[in-house]
């Protein structure tokens, strides 16, 4: 996993993540469809069509757009693998800690 530029992290995650998201949203709209047959107009006024504009704007805002902004940007802290383990701490010459190291790494008696 060594994802070095935006375009290659986005591509990585919208691989796995889109058909999760898409799923979601077509049952949640499937759910929300069921208040615009309701004999109340106050349901589908104030409940039906809010959601449907939300739904709708987040999915394709979370699905299209982010992706697309994030892809453009080339942050440090955004990238993943093996890169993401070679990049300097600001102010000093040391390695960042990864997760799976310690941070109390100085005392010795500790050995991740």
């Amino acid at each position: 996993m060594n994802y070095k530029s935006a375009r290659e992290r986005v591509e990585y995650s919208m691989g796995f993540l889109f058909l999760p998201t898409f799923m979601s949203f077509v049952s949640s709209t499937i759910g929300v469809v069921c208040l615009a047959f309701t004999e109340f107009q106050f349901n589908r006024v104030y409940f039906f069509q809010p959601l449907m504009i939300v739904m709708f704007v987040t999915y394709f805002f979370g699905c299209f757009f982010l992706p697309a902004l994030l892809s453009l940007v080339e942050f440090d802290f955004l990238k993943l693998g093996h890169y993401s383990s070679t990049l300097k701490s600001p102010g000093t010459q040391k390695e960042n800690v990864g997760v799976h190291q310690s941070v109390f790494k100085d005392e010795g008696d500790v050995n991740l």
